[in-house]
C-alpha cells in the first residue's frame, strides 16, 4: 500500500521520543532504539554493546556508528576510554543524571558509578588561571569488587570471572 512502511514502528518509547524531540533530532526506529538503550542503562557501552542490544529493531552496525558520531558532535554523549582502550559512551545529559565518574572492577569489569567529585574546583582553578574555556575532566578508578576479592583471580579463576562477567553482562567476549 503506498505510504505504509515496509517494517512499521512500535510505538515509540515515550521517554526516547521526548528525549530526541527536546534535542531537536529526527525519529527513526533506529534512534528510539538507541536512545532508548542509552536512557535505561546505567553504564557507558561501547558501540558493539550498544549495537547487540538494538539489532532486534533492524537497526545495524553503521547506524549506531553514525548516530553516536552525531550525539558526540552535538556534546549529547560522553565517550569513555579505559585502560582496555575500547571507546564506551554514555548519554552526557540523561534524565535525572548528574556528573559522575566510574569504578571499575579489574577482575570482572563491572562499573559503578561514583557521585563525588571533588575535581571540579580544580577545574575551574585551571580555567582561571590558564585562561582556557570549557574545561572539562574525566577520572575513573580501577580496584577489585568485593566478590572478586573473595575469588582472587589466577589462572584457574580467571574463566570463573569471565563467566561471571558473561553473565551478568551477555555483551562480554
Amino acid at each position: 500500500m503506498p505510504g505504509m512502511a515496509l517494517f512499521p514502528m512500535k510505538a515509540p518509547d515515550s521517554a526516547a521520543s521526548t528525549w530526541l524531540q527536546n534535542n531537536g533530532l529526527r525519529l527513526t526506529r533506529g534512534r528510539l532504539a538507541i536512545i532508548g538503550e542509552l536512557l535505561s542503562v546505567h553504564q557507558p557501552l561501547t558501540l558493539s554493546e550498544l549495537h547487540h542490544r538494538v539489532k532486534a529493531e533492524r537497526c545495524d552496525f553503521a547506524t549506531v556508528f553514525r548516530f553516536i558520531q552525531i550525539l558526540e558532535k552535538k556534546k549529547l554523549v560522553v565517550r569513555h576510554t579505559w585502560n582496555d582502550r575500547q571507546l564506551r559512551y554514555e548519554l552526557a545529559a540523561r534524565p535525572g543524571a548528574h556528573h559522575h565518574h566510574h569504578l571499575i572492577c579489574k577482575s570482572c569489569h563491572r562499573v559503578e558509578e561514583i557521585d563525588a567529585c571533588t575535581v571540579a574546583s580544580v577545574e575551574k582553578e585551571l580555567a582561571r588561571q590558564k585562561g582556557y574555556a570549557e574545561v572539562t575532566h574525566s577520572l575513573e578508578f580501577f580496584g577489585v569488587c568485593p566478590e572478586c576479592q573473595e575469588d582472587p583471580p589466577t589462572a584457574k579463576t580467571a574463566a570463573t570471572a569471565k563467566s561471571r562477567k558473561k553473565a551478568t553482562d551477555p555483551f562480554h567476549p
